[in-house]
């Protein structure tokens, strides 16, 4: 899920410095699984859940230095 959520982070924070990464599980998804994806970023903090079927299946959230 970590690689699916760095693949939906915006291109701005490509270069920026990581400093925190938290990934949390809520339900599996499994192969056939339509996978949605949101998104809300802010200055320093990006936030990816992937959702099936309107059921969340995971959060991560990327903390980056200002």
């Amino acid at each position: 899920y970590a690689d699916i959520a760095l693949d939906a982070l915006p291109e701005a924070f490509y270069s920026r410095q990581l400093v925190a990464m938290q990934l949390n599980f809520c339900h599996e998804a499994v192969l056939g699984d339509s996978l949605a994806l949101k998104r809300q970023v802010s200055d320093d903090l990006v936030l990816v859940k992937g959702c099936v079927n309107g059921k969340d299946s995971f959060l991560c959230e990327f903390q980056y230095q200002p």
